[in-house]
């Protein structure tokens, strides 16, 4: 391998591409949390308007709806539920 211009300029090319893989990481990020911004607000509306709400039917409400506004070139994971209780740790 030939280093052009030696080992400084070989390590600011690699902080150059470190550093616009992180700001294109944080853009997608920062995309996808807009995106469910809108189904939390709703979701949010419909459990205020329950007298009890069931957790499971929120996650489930809050995932329909984002599978809606989600862009059909990018499919929604949904993560695996597991039946332990609330702030157990498995």
């Amino acid at each position: 391998m030939v280093l052009r211009g030696g080992p400084e300029s070989l390590m600011r090319g690699q902080r150059a591409v470190s550093q616009a893989d992180l700001a294109g990481n944080n853009a997608v990020a920062k995309s996808r949390r807009a995106e469910r911004r809108p189904c939390a607000g709703r979701i949010h509306a419909w459990a205020e308007s329950m007298s009890d709400p069931d957790p499971r039917q929120l996650e489930d409400r809050f995932f329909q709806c984002f599978q809606k506004s989600a862009s059909r070139s990018r499919p929604v994971r949904r993560p695996r539920r597991t039946d332990a209780p609330p702030g157990s740790v498995r």
